[in-house]
This record gives structure tokens, C-alpha cells and sequence, in this order.
């Protein structure tokens, strides 16, 4: 093997080591939410707990839906559903955002510095 392979190697398992320690300390940094927040047009529509399984509507625009602390989107009137294939959230700061509609649902975790835009 010559030295400019062994060299390649040698930066590649770099690269990989040093991406796998970034994602183990910002998945470690995160902390479950306790409520989240539903926003519409940048206004509160309501704020609800985790703990609580429930379903809500936003209007004629969409339905949220809280089930085993987590919060999803459960429908969308936006023509991409990309809000409704986004995983499940329930860490603070964990957004989901539908933008046709100018909804965004956002968990907090007691603190404002949680979500940051």
C-alpha cells in the first residue's frame, strides 16, 4: 500500500470518527420537552402538555396529534405533506414546521433559549 492511500484511509476514518462524536454529544444534549407549542402565522394558537394524549385541530389547516409524549402532524391541508412525514418530536427545541400553511409546532423545555431560529 502506498503512503497516499494509507493517508486517504487515515483521513476518512477521521472524518468518520470525528461526524459520530458531533452527533453522540448533540443527541446527548437534548432533553425531553414537557408541553409544545402551536403557532400560526407567528401567533400563539395554544400551548399543551405531553403527558397527555390528545388530538388537536388548528383550524381548517391541520391536525396535530399528541400520543406516548411525542407530537406529530397527523394531516395537513398543504399540497407537499412534508409536515406530515416528519418523525414525531419531543425534545425541546424539536420543531416541525408546515410552511404553505404557516404552522409550526415546537416543544418546549423551560426555557426560551430552547428554540432558536
Amino acid at each position: 500500500m502506498n503512503k497516499k492511500t494509507l493517508r486517504d484511509i487515515i483521513l476518512v476514518a477521521v472524518i468518520v470518527v470525528t461526524a459520530a462524536s458531533a452527533l453522540a454529544v448533540i443527541n446527548s444534549s437534548s432533553r425531553p420537552g414537557t408541553e409544545f407549542e402551536i403557532l400560526v402565522g407567528g401567533e400563539l394558537f395554544g400551548t399543551y402538555r405531553l403527558d397527555r394524549d390528545a388530538v388537536i385541530t388548528v383550524g381548517d389547516l391541520c391536525v396535530a396529534e399528541v400520543k406516548g409524549g411525542e407530537v406529530f402532524m397527523r394531516s395537513s391541508t398543504c399540497a407537499n405533506q412534508t409536515c406530515v412525514h416528519h418523525r414525531p418530536i419531543s425534545s425541546a427545541g424539536d420543531p416541525i414546521v408546515c410552511l404553505p400553511n404557516s404552522v409550526t409546532v415546537r416543544i418546549k423545555g423551560g426555557s426560551e433559549t430552547d428554540y432558536v431560529v
